[in-house]
Order: structure tokens, then sequence, then C-alpha cells
């Protein structure tokens, strides 16, 4: 019997687990600086973050989700900017897996690099470093 499964929201999985790091928090300034997408009156630095691919791996007996999220980290400065989107890649490798909630469980992490990429949205450029990982989820049961 094939279960229809509803897969976790990732994105709000990694607004609350990085909301609750104490690390990230610092970096950033504000917790509600970390959010799916920045707002209108977004406090830098600040974090956004983006789900990118996913690919459904079925493992019996529960379905697993990988899904490569895309966090991007801006800062006042280069160095700010660095050390944020340090603290977001460290804290997820570190503390992520297991981690639930009433959505889902993260499983794995995979850190798939961190570049130096500054926003050319903004004039002038916004310093920004952005940290690609693919992390895996499943249903809570």
């Amino acid at each position: 019997m094939v279960l229809n499964l509803l897969m976790p929201d990732v994105v709000k999985m990694m607004v609350t687990f990085l909301r609750a790091q104490t690390e990230v928090v610092a970096a950033a300034g504000d917790p509600s600086s970390i959010r799916g997408k920045l707002v209108k009156d977004t406090v830098f630095p600040a974090v956004a973050i983006t789900r990118i691919t996913n690919e459904v791996i079925v493992e019996q007996p529960f379905y697993v989700e990988a899904v490569r999220v895309q966090f991007d980290c801006w800062g006042g400065n280069n160095r700010q900017a660095e050390r944020l989107a340090q603290a977001v890649r460290a804290s997820i490798t570190e503390r992520g897996v297991n981690y639930g909630n009433s959505e889902g469980v993260i499983t794995r992490v995979v850190p798939a690099g961190m570049s130096d990429t500054p926003d050319d949205v903004f004039d002038p450029d916004k310093e920004r470093y952005i940290v690609e990982m693919d992390i895996w989820v499943r249903p809570t049961p």
C-alpha cells in the first residue's frame, strides 16, 4: 500500500530551526531577519531561505525528499556576511540532523557550497554570501 503523505515545508522548518540557534541570531542581530524571503522593511544583516530543487527518494516504510536549499546571507560588510553564512552552515551541519517539528524530520544534511556573491539588486551592491545545502526530510509519522 502506498501512502500519500504531504512532505514537510523545508523553508518553514529551516526558519524555525535557525531562529533557535544562538550563534545565527547573534550574527543576524534579530531573529525576525531570518525568513523565507526578504520583505520591504527587512533589517540587515538578514538571511533569506529558498527551496531550489528536490528529489523524492522512496525508502520503505516512509518517503524521504532530498531538497537543495539556498541560504542568502547579507551583512553590512563582507566579513559580517561571511560570519553569518558560516554560522548558518555550521549550525545546520552540526545540529540539523534529527531536528523535527509537527511537519517533518531532517534525516540528512549535505553542505553543497558557499560563495561570496554580492547582491547587485541593491545600489550599491549589498555584501552577500550564498550557502547551498542538500537537506533530506521525511514527514512526521
